[in-house]
């Protein structure tokens, strides 16, 4: 009985490790292409969980010029939504859970997520110059190569 063929795929992307969570961003081109609407998508879905609060206190009385325990606590949890919101289109569902079980403080995770980000486009940058080099290098590989050459038939 012969042994069956096991081929490994290599994903495309970087690991990142915040706090010592281990994550993954992915580079293929259709991530890419989300992460640079990544705040769209995130403010998008943020409207979404507003119009779920909203429509879940319809006929609840609501002063607008007061503030109380409530409205705050609806504020932090809105910023919080965010910022789940965020992390999750950044690195997959669940990492904001993830990290929150390491680390319980939400403003730390926001100010962490500011310099992820930060980084993650320096790496994209950098990224995008060696992948240029690359394509760079095909095309004068195919362009040294010129056209292809007519046999010249045998008599």
């Amino acid at each position: 009985m012969t042994a069956g063929l096991n081929i490994d795929v290599k994903r495309t992307g970087f690991p990142v490790t915040i706090g010592g969570v281990g994550l993954w961003f992915d580079t293929s081109n259709e991530r890419l292409a989300e992460f640079f609407d990544l705040e769209e998508e995130a403010t998008r879905r943020l409207n979404e969980f507003e119009k779920a609060i909203i429509e879940s206190n319809i006929g609840k009385d609501i002063e607008e010029d007061s503030i109380t325990k409530d409205t705050v606590l609806g504020a932090v949890e809105l910023e919080k939504k965010f910022l789940e919101i965020q992390y999750d289109l950044l690195f997959g569902d669940g990492t904001l859970a993830k990290l929150y079980k390491e680390f319980p403080d939400h403003q730390a995770l926001e100010n962490t997520f500011e310099q992820v980000c930060a980084l993650i486009e320096e790496k994209l940058k950098e990224l995008q110059i060696e992948r240029e080099a690359v394509v760079k290098d095909r095309i004068a590989k195919y362009t040294k190569q010129g056209t292809p050459k007519t046999r010249k038939k045998k008599k």
